[in-house]
């Protein structure tokens, strides 16, 4: 669960103090070593960045 949280910026709302910082680190860590997960990465970033292209227009 750790992996598809860090994949989806859920881990900064749920761990927000500086103390968690190393966890966050290693969520990422586990994110970046399976496919799945750095799919949803991808589909997070494009449909960030196409809301923030949508509100500029």
């Amino acid at each position: 669960m750790a992996a598809p949280a860090s994949a989806t910026d859920l881990d900064r709302r749920l761990l927000i103090s500086r103390g968690y910082r190393p966890v966050r680190r290693e969520m990422k860590r586990f994110a970046r070593e399976f496919w799945m997960t750095r799919a949803v990465q991808r589909a997070v970033r494009q449909d960030k960045e196409a809301g923030a292209n949508a509100g500029a227009t």
